[in-house]
């Protein structure tokens, strides 16, 4: 793990009017990856076995992959197979993050793995701040990257800072320094720092850049109060 943070603009919440226009700044502006979340197109009130799997993910990553060469991480907030995973690796995600807890199978979440992991793709593993770690215990041997999400995966819960530096102590504890540690809901430049101080080395923002009236300025700002 890096001693600097990393900061992926998660772009679910860019202008997708102008989305080209947008990467190009981001790229300009310091950004180290970009960050997809792959949600159901209904998503409120329910819990991930209960929704159904349409998306818009595919097309957005290979509209992306088509206008950037920065790293892109694909969070799968969703049910998914091999089959499923195969399609993203095809797209040209860098980096393949699902929730295994939601995979009844084992042998399942074997396959994603293997698949992951023989295209040569980063592979990483999502938990929720209210989840226990058992997937994170059982599976991290062979993850690259673990992401951290500071409230529930269904929207119905607030941030929760608390709740999410502890758990984050603990993912830290339990994977080492070599893993990078991703937390993603609610960061800013008061958030973030306290997020890195107890382990994170990613940090996924949406709002605190997009929001911003100058991409760069805000990063480099979020960064710079993380190292200091």
């Amino acid at each position: 793990m890096k001693n600097s943070v990393k900061v992926a603009p998660s772009i679910i919440s860019a202008n997708m009017l102008k989305l080209s226009e947008e990467i190009e700044i981001l790229e300009r502006s310091g950004a180290d990856m970009i960050h997809i979340d792959v949600y159901p197109l209904m998503v409120f009130a329910f819990e991930y076995s209960e929704l159904a799997n349409v998306t818009i993910g595919t097309l957005l990553l290979d509209f992306l992959r088509k206008r950037t060469s920065l790293p892109l991480e694909v969070h799968l907030a969703i049910e998914v197979d091999s089959n499923i995973i195969t399609e993203y690796i095809k797209l040209g995600a860098d980096v393949i993050t699902f929730h295994p807890e939601v995979i009844d199978n084992s042998e399942e979440i074997g396959k994603i793995i293997d698949t992951v992991k023989k295209n040569n793709i980063k592979l990483g593993l999502a938990t929720s701040v209210s989840s226990d770690l058992a997937y994170i215990k059982k599976y991290a041997k062979y993850a690259d990257l673990i992401l951290l999400t500071t409230s529930n995966p269904n929207f119905s819960g607030k941030i929760k800072i608390q709740e999410s530096e502890n758990k984050i102590i603990q993912i830290r504890n339990l994977i080492g320094n070599e893993i990078d540690l991703a937390v993603d809901g609610g960061v800013d430049d008061e958030v973030g720092p306290k997020f890195v101080k107890c382990g994170a080395s990613i940090l996924v923002v949406g709002k605190y850049i997009f929001k911003s009236k100058n991409y760069l300025e805000a990063i480099r700002r979020l960064k710079d109060k993380c190292i200091n």
